[in-house]
């Protein structure tokens, strides 16, 4: 997890995480918070 933080803190622009949707949702709406924009790709 560490590795992931540090990796998250790096980019200035474009940061892609990718997470299995169910693991994904319990994060979404505190990134979101955080002003994160968070996108399902699967949704049309």
């Amino acid at each position: 997890m560490q590795l992931v933080v540090v990796g998250a803190t790096r980019p200035t622009h474009l940061l892609v995480l990718a997470a299995h949707r169910d693991c994904g949702k319990r994060y979404a709406a505190g990134m979101v918070d955080a002003g994160w924009d968070v996108r399902d790709l699967t949704e049309h």
